[in-house]
């Protein structure tokens, strides 16, 4: 951000940026960049007025500490010059956006009772920019599910709790681990299906993982399907 401390205008003011050697510039409205150097032209600054810019960069090195700084200049006088610089240091932290889905059951399915059907539940790490780490996927199913063949390697048996509702229901643990960049890992638990009509069966996959995520609303969903 650039401010006009005032009195006059300011002039053919150019705020520039200097990025630091492990990231690699991205985008900034009304900027451009030359290496490793990003400079806006703003023009005329009116007094007690301030332009801000984002300047959009991909950090190469999670984990690490980095630096920039930033200096406006203009034509006009500046009697403090002292305060036309300005530096931060920012920590880069690792980050991944993981999804889950189930291709099948579609939903809205009517399967037949007393059968056994297949959930197809994949975890991905499609975007990153990151690898994900210590990746779980708990998967919520009703307490009268049974698993006629058994669960998945990286899944742990089924154990009964009772839910927020009061509701006893099923939960297995499949352990993800380390998901790279592009990954999926795919979970196939087969169950059978309760000998009754059930309008709403529902099953409800969730992941959690240490890595920081920046949309979490795809970690989880429900799949309800229809008993006939």
């Amino acid at each position: 951000s650039a401010t006009n401390n005032g009195p006059a205008s300011s002039s053919n003011v150019v705020l520039t940026q200097t990025l630091p050697a492990n990231v690699s510039f991205v985008s900034a409205d009304g900027c451009t960049a030359s290496g490793a150097t990003v400079t806006c032209n703003l023009g005329t600054v009116a007094s007690g007025t301030t332009v801000s810019k984002v300047v959009n960069v991909l950090a190469n090195i999670p984990g690490s500490s980095i630096g920039s700084s930033a200096t406006v200049s203009s034509s006009t006088t500046d009697p403090v010059s002292g305060n036309n610089t300005s530096s931060a240091n920012v920590t880069i932290v690792a980050s991944a956006d993981i999804s889950v889905v189930i291709p099948t059951p579609v939903q809205g399915s009517t399967p037949s009772r007393n059968t056994n059907v297949t959930y197809d539940i994949r975890v991905s790490n499609l975007t990153g920019p990151s690898p994900a780490e210590a990746v779980i996927l708990e998967v919520d199913f009703p307490n009268n599910a049974t698993f006629p063949s058994g669960v998945p390697a990286g899944c742990s048996s089924p154990v009964q709790f009772t839910n927020n509702n009061g509701n006893l229901r099923k939960l297995v643990t499949c352990s993800v681990s380390t998901l790279n960049v592009g990954a999926t890992s795919q979970f196939l638990i087969t169950i059978k299906l309760p000998n009754t009509a059930i309008p709403t069966y529902r099953v409800t996959p969730r992941i959690t993982l240490s890595t920081f995520d920046p949309n979490t609303a795809n970690n989880t969903l429900s799949r309800v399907i229809s008993v006939q």
